[in-house]
């Protein structure tokens, strides 16, 4: 069971970095339409992981969180009426360290533009 878990969450782990490195290197792939296809995909692994029992599962979910927020973003209408701080506490809590905010500005400079300053770690 220990192995078959360390596999899965190795293989979600690969989807959020191949689907997130997209997201950043493909100017095509920040778009509503596209975020609305990647959230049906999601939507399908997470009902996967409901349907899995733990011993397969596990924190599987977990690894791609990145990818869920991020296109948590890209799907919301009207991007320009929530705040830098909104996005950084609500949407997208897992970009607030320093490390991140790059990733997260490459997201939203697809789509909206927003103050360059840095978010530090609690």
């Amino acid at each position: 069971p220990v192995l078959a878990q360390k596999i899965f969450t190795q293989i979600f782990s690969y989807i959020n970095v191949q689907l997130f490195n997209s997201l950043l290197l493909r100017r095509e792939c920040c778009s509503f339409s596209n975020g609305e296809y990647v959230k049906a995909g999601l939507a399908e692994l997470e009902l996967w992981c409901a349907k899995a029992t733990s011993e397969y599962a596990a924190s599987s979910w977990d690894e791609i969180r990145h990818i869920r927020q991020a296109v948590g973003f890209l799907v919301i209408f009207q991007k320009f009426r929530i705040s830098y701080d909104e996005i950084v506490h609500d949407l997208c809590p897992d970009f607030e360290c320093p490390t991140a905010v790059p990733n997260l500005y490459t997201v939203l400079g697809r789509q909206v533009q927003y103050p360059k300053r840095i978010v530090r770690c609690p």
